[in-house]
């Protein structure tokens, strides 16, 4: 009886495809722009995960489809006016700022936000509700501002907000 030798191996694949493989693989895998952040898809929302990263302004190499945004222990300390539109995060549904040491918002911090739906802003320095900023926000459903410094909250802190916020105190 005659042993039968195995087929050959297939030729090793080309190196562009070899390449598009590995980019493909990157993408897959939450490649984001930024070392300090992780980006994905996460309940179907695309991700930008940057907390505790060090980062002392928004970044500006975020995609531009961004929904989600977490940025919380950053030492931002202000945001200024069309800080997120002028990056392009115009398309951000949730927008967490915790423990950023925030001590003040610029009016126009959040403007072309549309889609903004949720803010957390707690834990901050804040000392005054940022009424001004929040006519900015049409959408806005959810508004974090616990363990800020606010000694008092006006009567007509929430006047200029056009649909009811539900304001939470965790």
């Amino acid at each position: 009886m005659v042993a039968s030798r195995p087929p050959p191996a297939p030729p090793p694949p080309p190196p562009v495809l070899l390449l598009l493989m590995l980019l493909l693989t990157a993408a897959s895998a939450g490649a984001c722009p930024l070392r300090s952040c992780e980006c994905k898809w996460r309940d179907g929302k695309e991700t930008a995960l940057c907390a505790n990263a060090s980062l002392d302004e928004v970044p500006a190499a975020l995609d531009t489809g961004t929904q989600v945004l977490q940025l919380g222990g950053n030492p931002l300390r202000v945001l200024t006016a069309d800080v997120f539109s002028e990056r392009g995060l115009v398309n951000l549904q949730r927008l967490h700022l915790s423990r950023c040491r925030i001590g003040h918002v610029d009016r126009r911090a959040f403007s072309d936000l549309i889609n903004l739906v949720e803010l957390d802003l707690s834990h901050n320095e804040l000392r005054l509700v940022p009424s001004d900023t929040l006519t900015h926000v049409q959408a806005l459903r959810e508004l974090r501002i616990s363990g800020n410094p606010i000694e008092r909250v006006p009567a007509a802190a929430f006047i200029a907000v056009p649909k009811p916020v539900q304001v939470r105190d965790e």
